[in-house]
């Protein structure tokens, strides 16, 4: 494995850039790939983002339509010798179409989730920072880049999407200190607050109430879950994307070691977890081909929605 500033020294010696991020992408994944981006353009290296879906929840910060594409869209140019830049995504499958094109271009895999695959040519994975957005901020100081409030806002984006906002585990003196220098250069921190965490809608608030109204818990106490069905997305008027955070209300339950959400999809289940103390849920995620961190891991199951429920729990339970 690489160390950064080796990273670094072949970036500043490439161009053509094509940037990806994980599928239901996050505030630290879409922080750190725009991020990424506007440095690259401030180094004057052709660059691009390409996505699985719109990015329409996170336009407060400067995201312009020609800064990314959805891979759909998106035609390679065979004349051009493409670098790949994989961030926060642990394995090549999380990286939805873009692990089609993996052995096609030599590929730079940038992550901190300690089950990373090392999908990459060159890869720098360093679990101890608590959102891949630290890293880009290291990266872009050996760069000897500025980082202007642009960069900022969507570093520290990244940053509050996966320490939730300082309340997780995770935060630690590097996450305070960055904070505290990306606040110095003029980043709003209660702008950043505000737009990823109040601004829900009506239908989002309606969805929440219909499916916190399913939240049980095992006998111990110990897990609870949520159920998001088909139904209560229908009842609600919204779309999956937009259930992202409910897992985090059964986790928040006094006592509760793992909280889980189950949303119906087409053809499959998601299933989100986190926890709060001592419980690794990357490793119950990896029992169904999922990952993440110790705290907040995932996976997706295809099968019939109780079927699923009463497979996972029986496996959580065997961890609390």
């Amino acid at each position: 494995m690489r160390d950064l500033n080796s990273i670094g020294e072949l970036i500043q010696e490439r161009d053509n850039f094509i940037l990806m991020g994980h599928i239901d992408f996050d505030a630290d994944c879409i922080g750190s790939l725009f991020g990424f981006k506007w440095i690259l353009d401030k180094m004057n290296k052709n660059s691009l983002i390409l996505l699985n879906d719109k990015v329409d929840e996170y336009n407060f910060i400067s995201i312009d339509n020609e800064d990314y594409q959805i891979f759909d869209e998106f035609i390679f140019e065979n004349k051009l010798n493409y670098n790949i830049i994989a961030l926060d995504s642990g394995d090549a499958d999380r990286l939805a179409q873009g692990k089609n094109y993996l052995d096609s271009f030599p590929v730079f895999n940038i992550d901190h989730h300690e089950d990373n695959t090392l999908f990459g040519d060159y890869n720098y994975v360093n679990p101890d920072k608590a959102a891949a957005a630290l890293i880009v901020y290291e990266l872009a100081n050996i760069l000897q880049i500025n980082i202007d409030i642009k960069i900022g806002e969507a570093l520290l984006m990244g940053i509050i999407g996966d320490t939730g906002s300082f309340r997780y585990s995770n935060t630690d003196t590097d996450v305070l200190e960055i904070t505290t220098e990306l606040m110095k250069k003029g980043v709003d921190l209660y702008k950043i607050n505000r737009m990823l965490y109040s601004r829900n809608s009506y239908k989002s608030v309606l969805f929440k109430g219909l499916a916190l109204s399913t939240i049980k818990k095992s006998e111990n106490g110990k897990i609870a879950w949520i159920t998001a069905s088909r139904e209560i997305f229908a009842k609600a008027g919204i779309e999956e994307i937009d259930s992202m955070d409910i897992v985090n209300y059964a986790r928040d339950i006094n006592n509760v070691e793992v909280g889980i959400s189950f949303t119906e999809k087409d053809d499959e289940i998601k299933v989100s977890f986190r926890s709060n103390e001592y419980c690794k849920v990357n490793e119950i995620a990896s029992k169904y081909s999922g990952g993440g961190h110790p705290r907040a891991a995932g996976c997706s199951i295809k099968g019939d929605l109780d079927d699923v429920k009463e497979m996972v729990l029986d496996e959580v339970q065997k961890y609390v």
